[in-house]
């Protein structure tokens, strides 16, 4: 993914890079050399890994060894499909963030100081009517 857009690079030998998990991580979408002499958290110049030009000379190496796939996938499945399927991400991922803050909001109330106990029932107390809220112990 650059930009928010995939590449087009799927995912084999040719496209991967040999790395640790932290490693990865903190490359993220970065163009591999980039990212080895980059000041990111985890990069390798940033921890003082030894030996940079040889990993570097290694990886180019492995670069050359083989040619990544690139698929156009608008172009695959037709553009219309392609489009459809990025509202749908985009629906998905603004749901996310609207049941972030739902659970942020339930959170907030569960945590609330008028939330009180009456006859071994958790209440929550509200100015709203339809917000007043009994739970069993055992589901609270």
């Amino acid at each position: 993914m650059v930009n928010k857009e995939p590449t087009g690079y799927i995912s084999e030998i040719h496209n991967l890079v040999p790395a640790c998990g932290k490693c990865n991580q903190s490359k993220g979408n970065r163009e591999w050399r980039e990212w080895l002499y980059s000041s990111a958290r985890l990069s390798p110049r940033t921890r003082g890994v030894a030996g940079l030009e040889a990993r570097a000379a290694r990886l180019a190496d492995f670069e050359r060894w083989g040619t990544a796939t690139r698929i156009d996938f608008a172009s695959l499945v037709g553009s219309e499909l392609w489009e459809r399927h990025w509202r749908n991400h985009a629906a998905i991922v603004e749901l996310m963030r609207e049941a972030e803050q739902t659970a942020d909001a339930i959170r907030l109330r569960i945590a609330a100081p008028d939330r009180v106990a009456v006859d071994g029932r958790a209440t929550l107390a509200s100015k709203e009517p339809s917000m007043l809220r009994t739970v069993a112990p055992d589901r609270a």
